[in-house]
């Protein structure tokens, strides 16, 4: 049974599309630091690159998947609106900013990826709440 009130989550599917790239380019920025630094396992010194570049592709970890199926949700549920996109968009800058901050390049950077993050998840999950429990 198809339900005409669902939408295709284009938004979201591209959306997911770039953080898959830039998970595969902060697990290969991971793997340059190992060989790098020599280190075959750990994470090295605190304040070391390897470390940052760990932290980098973690924190994506962490964070991504979750946001990426609400987004997805939202998409499906309300069809692609401009909060959907806005918060695609905005998702793709956080994330991307994140780890440019962390890598030492402009520090500032981390913690608005952060910020950016934070507020995604938060506008996605009361936009969800909104749509599936005061529709």
């Amino acid at each position: 049974m198809t339900d005409p009130n669902l939408f295709l989550p284009h938004f979201a599917a591209a959306t997911t599309g770039a953080i898959v790239l830039l998970n595969i380019i902060l697990m290969i920025l991971v793997g340059r630091q190992r060989g790098a630094t020599k280190t075959n396992l750990g994470d090295g010194d605190p304040n070391g690159p390897l470390y940052r570049a760990i932290r980098s592709h973690g924190n994506l970890a962490e964070n991504a998947g979750l946001v990426l199926v609400a987004l997805a949700l939202l998409e499906l549920l309300t069809g692609p609106t401009a909060y959907v996109q806005g918060l695609c968009g905005l998702f793709l800058v956080a994330r991307l900013a994140h780890p440019v901050g962390l890598s030492g390049s402009i520090m500032p950077l981390r913690a608005l990826g952060a910020l950016g993050t934070v507020f995604v998840s938060v506008g996605v999950a009361v936009l969800l709440l909104q749509a599936t429990l005061f529709a």
